[in-house]
């Protein structure tokens, strides 16, 4: 997997990733998860968190009543995540390959993890490892950047940099995270590439959702309430 500048991390930005929460920005792309997994429930509990970092989603889909394991590419995150909460499991993986047998697994979860990817062939080997894994009718559920991300201000990020103007798929975007004081480079996936990954890999698309802030739950929206920064896709394993 080629994944952005963050991801060969040292452990103080690990660490720091750590303390990163649900709230803000980040709590959009969150808040609707629990009632997509109603409306769309997994055949039974097992799941897998891919590109889990430091476990803040582990451990949210553990509260979502999952047995969860978290898999990433880094020993930094993974460290923090296994420090955080002994009682998951994490493991260490490279590239796209998980070591657990075919369909033994109910969803596939990623969160915030395409947009580090920075070709279209590694996406593609991630969303077929989600096919593998994943039982018949497995839901594979992605939660990442919508073409918006790069080009509006947002409470929680800062993205006002020369190289985001006329990005092109597969583009280099710079963010940074104000909560966390981290700039880092993302990948720019517009959704047309990534629906067509997606169903050649063989999912059907269930739910495409964009979501939107509330004065209700923060008054401090700048972009938020107006325009998605994030982009939530419900997938289904088709079955042959």
């Amino acid at each position: 997997m080629n994944r952005a500048p963050l991801f060969n991390d040292t452990p103080e930005k690990a660490k720091k990733y750590s303390s990163s929460t649900f709230q803000n920005t980040y709590y959009l792309g969150f808040r609707d998860i629990k009632a997509f997994l109603k409306k769309y429930p997994p055949d039974g509990n097992k799941a897998i968190d891919y590109g889990c970092g430091t476990g803040r989603s582990t451990t949210f889909l553990k509260s979502l009543g999952f047995e969860p394991i978290g898999v990433d590419i880094s020993k930094n995150m993974l460290k923090q995540a296994i420090a955080i909460d002994k009682e998951s499991h994490y493991f260490l993986i490279e590239s796209s390959k998980i070591p657990v047998l075919e369909e033994t697994y109910d969803l596939f979860f990623s969160s915030f993890v395409f947009f580090t990817i920075s070709s279209q062939k590694s996406i593609f080997e991630i969303c077929c490892e989600a096919h593998r894994v994943l039982n018949n009718r497995g839901i594979f559920l992605v939660v990442t950047g919508s073409e918006q991300l790069y080009s509006h201000d947002w409470l929680s990020y800062d993205v006002d940099f020369p190289q985001n103007k006329n990005l092109t798929h597969g583009g280099e975007a710079k963010i940074f995270l104000k909560d966390l004081g981290i700039e880092y480079i993302n990948y720019f996936w517009p959704d047309e590439i990534l629906c067509d990954l997606f169903i050649k890999a063989g999912f059907r698309i269930l739910k495409k959702h964009f979501p939107l802030g509330r004065l209700d739950e923060n008054p401090n929206w700048i972009s938020e309430i107006k325009v998605a920064p994030y982009v939530i896709y419900i997938l289904e394993k088709i079955v042959a």
